[in-house]
């Protein structure tokens, strides 16, 4: 009985050392990922954080759809691509208040109406990713 109860012991521990070991890996990932957005080199981001989104962090998704929303860092513009990131961040994602999907599609609208978060003041991408969040948050889930 004594050794089940060390053997039983041991296994959780292996768990509890493996589990932090992936939390360490995700959050160097996530953070190597961002830390090239920064410095403009959107192909890098990409191999960094679209292992994370295709595993279903809801982050590292939500910040791919943005990279493509935008093209980011030299990144080839893609709105097929972007929807589709927002919405696996709306659906698998942490799940707020409406449409998850939706709302990460103002705010791209938001930021090519400001000019801001690595966007071009652009009025007519504000508009069509407006018209993209009205169509989306009306869609039935």
């Amino acid at each position: 009985m004594k050794r089940v109860i060390i053997l039983l012991a041991l296994f959780v521990l292996l768990l509890g050392v493996a589990a932090v070991g992936v939390i360490v890996w995700r959050d160097n990932r996530f953070d190597s990922g961002v830390m090239a957005l920064k410095e403009d080199n959107g192909a890098m981001a990409l191999q960094r954080l679209l292992p994370l989104a295709q595993l279903g962090d809801a982050e590292a998704q939500e910040t791919v759809g943005w990279i493509y929303a935008i093209g980011a860092g030299g990144v080839r513009k893609d709105d097929n691509a972007a929807i589709y990131w927002f919405r696996k961040t709306g659906r698998f994602g942490r799940a707020r208040m409406g449409n998850d999907a939706a709302a990460r599609m103002s705010q791209v609208a938001a930021a090519y109406a400001n000019g801001s978060d690595g966007a071009p003041l652009s009025k007519t991408e504000s508009r069509k990713w407006l018209k993209l969040a009205a169509s989306e948050d009306s869609a039935p889930q």
